[in-house]
């Protein structure tokens, strides 16, 4: 499954998030998503895999979003996220609290190339 995905997308640690059912995210008081403006168009592909432990759905997501040496999610290590993205058909959310999406990322200082990768039990 590939989507089309808008100029930005939502993300907050897997700690700040109390639930999620049906689309739906309870987030802990005083927390929020970070909305991330994208540079270019994101990446998104999400496929089930039949694993000898049974089926899994994993998803990656791919975006460029200009760097700011204030982004704390950058700064500090944190990788584990839930993300809200937009896309031509609609809103989803990529990640659970107990199956969150792992970010990796690289910079020159200009940019900042984001990679968030989840797999979760269907």
């Amino acid at each position: 499954m590939n989507k089309v995905i808008c100029n930005h997308i939502e993300i907050i640690h897997r700690d700040n998030v109390v639930s999620i059912g049906n689309e739906n995210i309870i987030l802990h008081p005083g927390k929020e998503f970070i909305s991330l403006r994208l540079e270019s168009t994101a990446i998104y592909t999400g496929q089930s895999q039949d694993t000898d432990s049974g089926m899994v759905f994993n998803e990656t997501l791919s975006a460029n979003i200009r760097y700011n040496s204030d982004n704390g999610y950058l700064n500090i290590p944190l990788i584990y996220y839930i993300l809200r993205i937009y896309s031509d058909s609609g809103s989803f959310i990529m990640g659970l609290p107990d199956y969150p999406a792992v970010l990796t990322y690289s910079t020159d200082k200009i940019f900042a190339d984001l990679t968030f990768r989840s797999s979760r039990p269907m």
